[in-house]
């Protein structure tokens, strides 16, 4: 024992070496487990990031449903996200149709008529992947969504580059020339005087009066009432650049589930009509002249004779029965449609929002059964046909007004595709909007029964007034478009149309009826009453061809009614000398604190050296959405290298908050030219209410705060910020 005690001690030292040498083994290999552990774990997270990020884009939410019953329900999809992916299937041809945000590139991964099955597949393979399963998903997913993001960009940019904003609105609203920027009425509000403003320089417009601001892109949206990716389909056209294989995130919408259930009804609807069930409904319409392409292009379908099959169909597909109650396609637990031929009732935007269901049956029922108005149908807000019609309309720089819809399809099948129907005999203010945008020309053809002439002569008076050319058709015996045409031909129909009485005849017409021309007070109340109406006629040829009428009629002195046609329109007409402007606003009276953010905002829009100092200075906005935008434009800066408004316009579509605000920055006198002292006297101002507003936040917290510990705490920080540490 003492030998090796005596040999330990001797030799102490290479054993302490030796022992050192093992720990550092011991340590690194410590080490080096738990960094590979920690490798590990980040690839775990990575992977299930790459996952996260493959159910945004909607994969696995991929399904299909099979309906049973005879040939009727046939394979219908309806999305679960509207904002990612919609397969529609094809009642007369049975292909996948790939809408919305499916790309050229990765359809053409699948064929379109496996492409379904495939994407359900992989969904699943995607659920239960492994992780090398996974690792490959997300390599081909990358480079997916790196060159779709890549061509958005290239073609998003070569249709922005090509188009002038000046060319586009100008097209739809004329536009004056006062200095460097052109003026217009704008199309938003109720404009009477030149209010809003284009910029041919930055490519942005601007109303001093309602706000509206944007690109050519908001412009269209907002005029059109289309979406995004309808705005640039209509661009790409004009600059003939192809859209179709770009990939487009839709903004969501609180009604989305609600379109989706009408869209889904649309195509059961459909179904029905092309099984076995629908061949009596078929042959009434094929009767009536309705052939094929009419019920394609309209979207006609059939209810069922039955209580609930498409009620039980929306619940299995998980809309409850609230829901469908309110949106009027469910009563209780049973449909509201039963054996009707339904047609689809569209909104501005083209979306289905209601039915009409008709009758083909002498059953005693009432002829026609609408949908109620809900949240997403809005009668008055409305005109029929109108997201079909617009380009026709525009084409034929006139549009025919109708009372139903029906008139419209029956007008569709001889040809005439510039109509609209008003679904009734009213016309409110929002549906006098929509036809100012199609055409400053306007034929009214309503119904011939007195509801309709009366319809005609008030809806033609409130045309007239907002400076639009009316024309009014005359339909005899009681007739409507529909029965009309049915009745008497194509060719007469065509015929009335061309020959549409212009609304000054057509009124005095109307003031003939029940006149007794043998009593002299009638016959001299209704010439003053035509010579009145004559006074809105701006032609001096037809007013003197009206004035030779009467005269001959009546036996009177040309010279006489000519005195008392100018003595009515003295009476009648006013001067008013509108001069063409720039628009004086009112005084907005900002605080100082408002004025010193909007300003440094507006200079960041314009001056990419402002963006830079603001990140030197880290300035802080107080406000949440003065923050956010000014996170937004750096971003942008950085991303694309450069600032444009009109870019960055498109680059925030889709947030809607910041939008307004953005608004109503541009839309205040902000100067463009940066002053150095200037800019940073706005940054103190912000930083001075920061710092305001955090000395009041804390005094509030030290009122509440009873540990005068924390209350002392408080009161250094309070201190610290007064004297700027």
């Amino acid at each position: 024992m003492m030998q090796i005690l005596e040999f330990i001690a001797d030799n102490y030292a290479w054993f302490l070496g030796g022992a050192i040498v093992i720990l550092l083994a011991i340590i690194g290999y410590v080490a080096d487990k738990t960094n590979f552990g920690q490798g590990k774990n980040s690839e775990t997270e990575e992977k299930n990031i790459d996952l996260n990020r493959l159910n945004s884009m909607g994969i696995d939410q991929l399904y299909t449903e099979n309906i049973e019953k005879e040939n009727i329900e046939q394979q219908l999809e309806t999305p679960i996200n509207n904002e990612q992916i919609e397969f529609e299937t094809s009642s007369s041809d049975d292909q996948i149709e790939i809408s919305q945000n499916i790309n050229n590139e990765m359809s053409s991964a699948y064929t379109d008529q496996d492409y379904g099955t495939e994407s359900v597949e992989l969904a699943n393979n995607i659920e239960n992947s492994t992780d090398n399963q996974t690792n490959q998903i997300d390599s081909s997913l990358s480079s997916f969504i790196a060159s779709t993001e890549s061509l958005n960009k290239k073609v998003i940019g070569e249709i922005k580059n090509s188009v002038d904003i000046v060319d586009i609105i100008s097209s739809y609203i004329p536009l004056i020339g006062k200095g460097k920027n052109l003026f217009g009425v704008c199309p938003f509000h109720d404009d009477s005087n030149p209010s809003m403003s284009v910029s041919r320089e930055k490519q942005i417009y601007t109303c001093f009066s309602c706000h509206a601001t944007g690109n050519v892109f908001t412009f269209l949206m907002n005029y059109e009432h289309i979406d995004f990716r309808e705005a640039l389909k209509y661009l790409g056209e004009k600059v003939g650049v192809n859209v179709s294989g770009i990939q487009i995130k839709q903004k969501s919408n609180k009604f989305d589930k609600l379109y989706e259930a009408y869209r889904f009804s649309v195509k059961y609807f459909q179904n029905n009509l092309s099984s076995s069930y629908g061949k009596i409904a078929k042959s009434y319409l094929l009767g009536r002249g309705i052939n094929d392409e009419i019920i394609k292009e309209f979207e006609i379908g059939l209810s069922l004779d039955s209580r609930d099959d498409l009620t039980k169909l929306l619940v299995k597909k998980e809309y409850d029965l609230v829901t469908l109650n309110r949106i009027g396609l469910s009563s209780d637990d049973h449909d509201i449609y039963n054996d009707r031929i339904m047609f689809p009732l569209y909104d501005v935007s083209g979306k289905v929002v209601g039915f009409s269901g008709r009758i083909y049956k002498d059953n005693g029922q009432n002829k026609y059964l609408n949908t109620k108005e809900t949240d997403i149908f809005k009668k008055g807000e409305m005109l029929y046909h109108y997201h079909i019609a617009r380009e026709e309309c525009r084409l034929k720089k006139c549009v025919i007004v109708m009372e139903g819809f029906m008139d419209v399809i029956r007008a569709s099948t001889i040809g005439i595709k510039n109509t609209v129907a008003l679904m009734g005999t009213a016309l409110t203010k929002e549906q006098i909007g929509l036809l100012k945008r199609l055409s400053n020309n306007i034929i009214l053809c309503l119904d011939g029964d007195g509801p309709g002439v009366k319809a005609a002569t008030s809806i033609g008076e409130e045309l007239l007034s907002q400076g639009i050319e009316v024309k009014v058709v005359y339909l005899p015996d009681n007739d409507d478009p529909d029965s009309f045409i049915l009745k008497h031909g194509e060719d007469r129909f065509k015929g009335l149309i061309e020959n549409a009485l212009n609304f000054s005849d057509f009124k005095i017409n109307q003031l003939k009826q029940n006149v007794n021309f043998r009593s002299d007070e009638e016959k001299a109340n209704y010439i003053n009453a035509v010579l009145k109406e004559t006074t809105k006629i701006n032609d001096e040829i037809r007013v003197e061809v009206v004035l030779k009428r009467l005269a001959k009629e009546f036996d009177i002195g040309y010279n006489t009614l000519e005195m008392r046609f100018n003595s009515l329109k003295n009476e009648s007409v006013k001067t008013v000398v509108q001069q063409v402007e720039i628009p004086k606003r009112l005084e907005n009276k900002k605080d100082k604190y408002t004025k010193a953010v909007e300003q440094i905002l507006y200079f960041m829009l314009n001056n990419e050296w402002v963006i830079s100092q603001v990140e030197n200075e880290r300035l802080i906005f107080p406000s949440e959405v003065s923050r956010v935008l000014s996170s937004e434009i750096i971003y942008y800066y950085k991303k694309y290298g450069r600032i444009c408004v009109a870019d960055f316009y498109t680059y925030i579509q889709d947030k809607e908050n910041i939008l307004i605000f953005l608004n109503s920055i541009l839309a205040e006198e902000y100067s463009e030219k940066v002053n150095k002292e200037e800019l940073f006297e706005y940054f103190r101002v912000v930083r001075e209410y920061g710092i305001n507003q955090e000395i009041k936040r804390l005094t509030n917290m030290m009122k509440k705060e009873i540990d005068p510990l924390e209350q002392a705490k408080i009161v250094e920080k309070i201190r610290k910020l007064r004297i700027g540490e």
